[in-house]
């Protein structure tokens, strides 16, 4: 546990410092059967250093294991995102993804991860913007170390493009780290952080969440 604590010192002290950092947090409650499964996540975003709410966040959907190292899925989300700039107003963002998930044992401990997943995006309009639709293509790769038996660290980067009115346009990338803290059989926390660079500007992400399966 003193990587974790370690770790956390860091992120404390990196959002002293940071003038843009948001606080993901997360649960995840899948439900499985056999090779099929019922995926359950729930989001609340803030901006860390006012408190202010920046998104709210659903997703769904069905998810089918090939095998313990390969699966498919295919689900909906609602996404509710503040509108910059504006007062108390919410922008809806409804959402159809697919996604492909596949593992690689490079030895005993360490594995590599990778996931590609598209989006289609339906963006509702607001006092600012007018309505519009995307359609974003994802590549994640992951290389994740068990440390202990309760816990392993996790190194990601994930590339995001989107199509929309008529054009490809850099969407976002997330370099991050993640803790996977394993209490029990069934339950697990993370911690962890993510650099993301936008269109717009850079933004540092800490997370924390929670997965019961």
């Amino acid at each position: 546990m003193r990587y974790v604590f370690f770790f956390l010192f860091i992120i404390f002290s990196i959002v002293v410092q940071a003038q843009q950092t948001q606080a993901w947090l997360s649960v995840n409650v899948p439900i499985r059967k056999g090779n099929w499964e019922w995926h359950n996540d729930a989001g609340y975003r803030n901006e860390l250093n006012t408190l202010t709410t920046q998104q709210f966040l659903y997703r769904t959907g069905v998810r089918h294991y090939f095998n313990e190292k390969m699966s498919t899925a295919l689900g909906y989300a609602f996404f509710d995102t503040k509108v910059q700039g504006v007062v108390s107003e919410f922008g809806p963002e409804n959402r159809i993804w697919q996604e492909f998930n596949a593992q690689i044992n490079l030895n005993k401990n360490t594995t590599f991860i990778h996931r590609v997943r598209a989006e289609e995006r339906w963006f509702s309009k607001t006092s600012v913007g007018e309505s519009f639709f995307g359609f974003r293509a994802r590549y994640r790769a992951a290389l994740q170390r068990k440390l202990t038996e309760q816990l392993d660290v996790q190194i990601y980067n994930e590339l995001m493009y989107q199509y929309q009115r008529l054009d490809w346009v850099f969407n976002q990338n997330r370099l991050g780290v993640n803790f996977f803290i394993k209490v029990g059989k069934s339950t697990q926390f993370n911690v962890g952080y993510t650099y993301m660079t936008t269109a717009q500007s850079p933004l540092h992400l800490i997370l924390l969440g929670y997965t019961k399966r």
